[in-house]
């Protein structure tokens, strides 16, 4: 609790206030610096130690604009601490408490909580949630509350946010984009391109989303999958259910732009039997290429279904 309450907060530090040069926030940089600080006063039994916002605030109205302020800052306390024992007893936490409310108007930003409210209701149940928790729950608990939110609220918004649209070629060469069908024709080539996240349950949003093979004969289905580095447990079993649907009525799935990693990943589970009714094109640097194979393999394979049913029906004809 104590190391995600520095984390938090020295966090917070560096998204209020910029940096004095106009350079670039890097967070990671400043977990870094936090988790070496920690691990030297661990030697010298020191109190965890993390991003402050009281002498942050203090540092920054006295004009402070290098890393030497904060150096001089712990020297300057030593020293007063030392020399002064007994008056800084009696000043220590009425100053404490002025620094922490001269902290807390500095870090309220009316225009930024506009612009939060504005943005949308996950951000506003955000932002009043964390508010109310910070003021009657302990510190630790509130982090933690706003940390479980944000996660909740992160997974909801990728599971909504997906969508999937049939590619359909133009005449001039160009691709536009059509609303996927709800039921897949028969005998034809649907070319499916997704967006938005496609783990948890943004897999099974995709799911729903897919055109029904019932009734169908013969789909060929080319799900553009580019982009994708990885690929999980859920989005794998709901290609594999798609993939029986299609084998049921003589269809046929193409997953195309897939990486190296995610081909990968879909040979180790053997859901996926890429020498069937599946079949996988790894991503090149050419953008639309695996997309073409495939298209060109799928319609090669619907001439060699049809020509077989012929060669069936003239069979019939002459018995």
């Amino acid at each position: 609790a104590v190391a995600l309450i520095i984390l938090v907060q020295g966090a917070g530090v560096s998204q209020t206030v910029p940096n004095p040069n106009g350079s670039r926030r890097s967070v990671s940089r400043d977990f870094i610096a936090q988790g070496a600080a920690n691990v030297a006063a661990g030697f010298f039994r020191g109190l965890p130690v993390g991003g402050s916002l009281s002498t942050t605030a203090l540092t920054v109205i006295s004009g402070a604009g290098t890393r030497w302020a904060a150096i001089f800052a712990g020297l300057w306390m030593a020293l007063i601490v030392i020399v002064f024992p007994g008056l800084v007893s009696y000043v220590a936490m009425p100053a404490l408490g002025v620094l922490l409310i001269l902290a807390s108007v500095s870090t309220i930003k009316p225009s930024e909580a506009r612009s939060i409210w504005h943005t949308g209701w996950p951000s506003r149940l955000a932002i009043i949630s964390t508010f109310i928790s910070t003021l009657f729950l302990p510190i630790q608990a509130a982090v933690g509350f706003g940390v479980v939110l944000s996660a909740l609220l992160y997974m909801n918004q990728s599971s909504t946010d997906v969508s999937v649209v049939e590619l359909v070629k133009r005449p001039d060469g160009l691709l536009e984009e059509h609303k996927a069908p709800k039921q897949l024709p028969s005998n034809e080539v649907t070319v499916l391109d997704i967006y938005g996240h496609l783990f948890y349950a943004g897999a099974r949003t995709m799911e729903r989303l897919l055109p029904k093979p019932q009734d169908s004969q013969n789909p060929a289905v080319i799900l553009r999958l580019r982009g994708r580095s990885t690929v999980g447990a859920t989005l794998i079993e709901v290609l594999a259910n798609y993939a029986e649907k299609l084998k049921a009525v003589n269809g046929r799935l193409y997953l195309t732009g897939i990486s190296e990693v995610a081909y990968d990943q879909l040979v180790r589970t053997g859901k996926l039997r890429l020498t069937g009714p599946v079949r996988a094109y790894e991503a090149t640097a050419i953008r639309g290429q695996s997309t073409q194979e495939a298209v060109a393999d799928a319609r090669t394979w619907l001439v060699s279904q049809s020509a077989d049913g012929s060669s069936d029906e003239a069979s019939t004809s002459q018995k």
